[in-house]
């Protein structure tokens, strides 16, 4: 976990079983090495009191909480007793860590301290999902989805990481190196960064190289919108698309989709542009089939930044990879002391630089109502409906740090054929920096709805895109 606290509950996930999957037992734990674990931090899970549960296929199993303290980075181990067969396993095919199994037909292992009844290991995780961990709601999430340089994909082999063995059991992916960006902040962490990343994913084509798993657009409610506390997202995607040179119109098409889901859905979004990889070939090793990326990628490539750069995604705001990792001498290729080998996946030091690209006072987090220094920025969602009967629906946030003071959005609504204002209203701010309002409207016909919030002590002004509407 990016943040401790001291109660957890697990997600088992059968999303892509063919029938039900049967978890007889289940147990949480601090890991001590290899499989061992901590003496005495096994804990059961139990799920709705049962210590065994059923998941239909395409469904998914959330654990009771569980009394487990654990600390930021330490690492947690999750054992499942499966004791009929499974059918095709939901998994995280390169999962950057090991994890260790038994040989077949040996009996429930979960509560074993030492670890010698598990024989073999891998890379795959298979069934967790994910861990949430409690923490006061002032804390919020940050998922980081994308591909494989958000998945945190190392070539083992030469290059600028030889000796991080391709980055397994490190924790050196670039959202590890923000979360601790994230934890050193004074006052402790506002934000836990939940790593959504898949590599060979694809934001056009399922399974990409076989492993990819569904497209971008396809997975982003389950894969972020479905986070515990979210409300920010960056959206890194697009290389695999260029790499078999689908148009720049298609992959920002994707990207404008993808980003337009999660903004209206209320969440603070940031878009990253697409570093540069090497001419030639590049060796993607056990990640599939070897590919040529021509000088064709890097066309569209530029395109697809430029269209980011410009603002026309939507985004709240720009992570700047491709700045980050690009080389100095040729722009076009990743920075050679950023490299870890196949000219496509940084080294462990440039995902460190990735991280150091994201601006922390870019990430909203829990934000919440109280007292400011100075003044901050702030960015205001707004979303309405003309519902029957003549009646306005609005909801919105005001995006801005923790700690500001609370206030009220100025509601304006003109009907356009008049072109005067039939409504003007100050609304309040909840303690969440959160409004909603429902307004009888005395018009028919198109109308323009403005919100505007006027600025404070603390904060600075923001307005919200005009909304048109038709009154009924």
């Amino acid at each position: 976990p990016h943040v401790g606290g001291s109660r957890l509950r697990v997600h088992i996930s059968n999303r892509y079983g063919s029938g039900p999957l049967r978890i007889a037992r289940a147990s949480v734990a601090l890991r001590q090495s290899g499989a061992a674990l901590v003496a005495a931090s096994s804990r059961l899970l139990r799920f709705a009191g049962a210590s065994a549960v059923t998941i239909p296929a395409g469904g998914e199993a959330v654990s009771d909480p569980a009394d487990l303290t654990v600390a930021a980075f330490e690492d947690l181990a999750v054992s499942l007793y499966l004791d009929d067969p499974t059918g095709p396993a939901t998994g995280h095919l390169t999962g950057r860590e090991r994890s260790y199994t038994t040989a077949g037909q040996t009996g429930d292992h979960t509560a074993d301290q030492a670890g010698d009844a598990f024989v073999a290991s891998t890379t795959t995780v298979s069934y967790v999902d994910a861990v949430d961990v409690l923490e006061p709601a002032s804390v919020a999430a940050a998922v980081v989805f994308g591909d494989s340089l958000t998945d945190g994909y190392e070539n083992a082999g030469t290059g600028g990481s030889g000796e991080d063995r391709g980055g397994i059991d490190l924790n050196h992916r670039y959202p590890d190196f923000l979360a601790r960006r994230l934890l050193a902040e004074p006052g402790g962490p506002r934000v836990s960064v939940v790593n959504a990343g898949i590599s060979g994913n694809s934001l056009l084509t399922d399974g990409v190289t076989g492993l990819g798993g569904p497209t971008g657009a396809a997975r982003s409610d389950a894969d972020v919108l479905g986070v515990a506390g979210v409300t920010d997202a960056i959206v890194l995607e697009g290389t695999n698309d260029i790499a078999v040179l689908a148009t720049a119109d298609q992959i920002t098409a994707a990207l404008g989709q993808i980003v337009t889901r999660l903004r209206a859905a209320g969440l603070h979004v940031l878009i990253g542009t697409i570093p540069p990889a090497g001419t030639g070939l590049l060796n993607l090793g056990s990640l599939g089939t070897p590919v040529y990326i021509e000088s064709a990628y890097n066309v569209i490539r530029v395109a697809v930044n430029r269209w980011i750069r410009s603002g026309a995604s939507g985004a709240d705001g720009i992570v700047d990879f491709d700045a980050a990792l690009r080389g100095t001498v040729q722009p076009n290729e990743l920075d050679p002391s950023l490299d870890s080998g196949d000219h496509l996946h940084p080294s462990y030091l440039g995902y460190a630089r990735m991280a150091a690209a994201v601006d922390l006072a870019d990430l909203r987090g829990g934000a919440r109502c109280g007292e400011a220094s100075q003044r901050m920025r702030t960015t205001l969602h707004a979303r309405a409906a003309a519902r029957p009967i003549g009646r306005l629906r609005l909801t919105g946030s005001l995006v801005t740090a923790p700690g500001v003071d609370c206030a009220g959005v100025d509601v304006v609504v003109r009907a356009l054929r008049a072109g005067h204002t039939v409504l003007k209203r100050r609304v309040r701010l909840t303690a969440a920096c959160r409004f909603a309002t429902t307004r009888a409207l005395e018009v028919r016909g198109r109308i323009e709805v403005r919100v505007g919030f006027p600025g404070s002590p603390t904060l600075l002004p923001s307005r919200a895109r005009a909304i048109h509407l038709t009154a009924r």
